[in-house]
């Protein structure tokens, strides 16, 4: 439980909407043990928190895309750290609901490498 007190400043983010989404919060948490997350899911007194580490804890912390890098290649992105930028927002895009598909999942990995060409781009 060594992390309690990083994870009482996560808590005091989502007190404070600085966390406002199950992406967000699976962000600020996945460096923290699950045994100190499934000890708040219990223990805060927040139930906006004890919300938030359930859905991580039960539903959350083994979400992964089906997408993965022999995908994105197939798809044409050359290999390279966008791989895992890709990966990374597919991910969170599945846990906000945004993505439910292995078809979206190769929708949003286009669309996120175009963004990100057009970054680089100009």
């Amino acid at each position: 439980m060594q992390d309690l007190p990083v994870f009482k400043a996560i808590a005091q983010r989502i007190k404070n909407k600085d966390i406002e989404n199950p992406g967000d919060f699976y962000k600020a948490v996945r460096t923290i043990s699950e045994d100190t997350i499934l000890f708040s899911t219990i223990a805060d007194q927040e139930d906006t928190v004890r919300q938030y580490c359930s859905i991580y804890y039960y539903e959350h912390r083994h979400v992964r895309p089906a997408v993965n890098g022999l995908v994105l290649q197939d798809l044409g992105i050359p290999e390279g750290p966008i791989y895992s930028h890709i990966l990374e927002t597919i991910l969170i895009k599945m846990i906000n609901g945004e993505v439910k598909t292995e078809q979206e999942e190769r929708r949003a990995a286009l669309e996120i490498w175009k963004d990100r060409e057009q970054q680089v781009g100009k």
